[in-house]
């Protein structure tokens, strides 16, 4: 009669063997997926604890804006550089391009708004950012970088069509094109929220370049 612990026992010693072999790379999976669970815990409490850090420091910011101008500039660029993960960080930086560009500085604001479209966590920031730097671009005569900041993918553009249509527009009149300016501000129009307070600002453009009223 065969010895009935034989097969178990053959089969015992492939399994030590097999562990043997790949016991290690088992054990140091279990650890690297034990690390990967506290460090994503870990991650989240972090990500937590910025934003709430970055809140408080939104809420002075504000309180400073016009009461101390240097420190209004000092929270809002902490913001920019030490919560960039956040999305307090864009809303500085676009608050920190609109005091710079108000006070006379061109330069500083287009750093900021830059900034923001390379960094900010939120695409409406991205794109507010994209607009008011389009904006400036074609104040100062740069056609040439407006178009290339206008010419983003339509993907890019969702929730804003109206804003980029009527810049569309500017950047065709100052290049002398009418019918070009005519279509642009037709179609700002035809994207405008219907109880947008800027339509009468919007037909006024478009009325002056021969543009028919687009009804509410």
């Amino acid at each position: 009669m065969a010895d009935p612990f034989l097969h178990e026992d053959d089969e015992l010693e492939k399994v030590k063997a097999w562990w043997k072999e790949n016991g290690k790379s088992i054990i140091i999976g279990v650890i690297l997926g034990l690390a990967i669970i506290v460090g994503t815990n870990a991650w989240k409490s972090w990500k937590i604890r910025q934003a709430e850090q970055a809140s408080v420091l939104y809420e002075q910011m504000l309180a400073q804006q016009d009461s101390n101008g240097q420190a209004f500039t000092q929270t809002a660029e902490t913001l920019m550089n030490q919560y960039g993960s956040t999305g307090y960080a864009g809303l500085a930086g676009l608050m920190l391009a609109k005091q710079a560009y108000d006070n006379g500085d061109k330069a500083a604001a287009q750093e900021k708004l830059e900034w923001v479209m390379s960094n900010a966590k939120m695409s409406s920031q991205k794109n507010i950012a994209r607009i008011r730097l389009a904006s400036i671009y074609l104040d100062s005569g740069d056609r040439e970088q407006a178009a290339a900041l206008l010419a983003a993918p339509a993907e890019d553009k969702v929730g804003f069509e109206s804003w980029f249509a009527e810049l569309e527009g500017d950047l065709k009149l100052a290049a002398g094109d009418t019918s070009g300016a005519r279509a642009g501000y037709a179609a700002a129009m035809n994207q405008l929220s219907p109880s947008s307070g800027y339509r009468d600002a919007l037909q006024m453009k478009l009325d002056s370049v021969g543009g028919e009223s687009v009804g509410e």
